[in-house]
């Protein structure tokens, strides 16, 4: 089964998609990129879903330390501000898809699952 890391300070949307993703993942939460960089220290994700804006370290701070650690893990970035993110430099982080809050589940899942299915055709 793919692991998920959900990267977000709200513990409501952490909550959420943990419990709708963990029908078809295995899913673990961190609350700050300092969190998730220990965990992901410690377990093999294939996929992390990280939030832009959070305290301690941000989502940018976050995947360029990743990046110098895991090359190969899946990346999808997700903003209530999305105009704050494309302004942002994301060159070299190889970013996944990048997500709008707030978000539909159905789609939101679905984004999930097509991300695995191209990994897949790729192997």
């Amino acid at each position: 089964m793919k692991r998920i890391l959900l990267v977000d300070d709200d513990m409501d949307i952490t909550r959420l998609l943990s419990e709708v993703l963990s029908e078809s993942y295995l899913v673990s939460t961190a609350s700050n990129g300092v969190e998730a960089l220990f965990l992901i220290k410690n377990t093999n994700y294939d996929l992390v879903i990280t939030d832009f804006s959070m305290p301690v370290m941000d989502g940018v701070k976050f995947l360029k330390i990743l990046r110098k650690e895991n090359e190969t893990i899946k990346v999808v970035v997700s903003s209530a501000d999305m105009e704050d993110v494309l302004h942002e430099n994301f060159s070299g982080l190889r970013i996944e898809k990048f997500i709008s809050k707030p978000f539909d589940l159905v789609n939101y899942e679905e984004t999930i699952a097509t991300i695995f299915k191209s990994e897949a055709s790729c192997a």
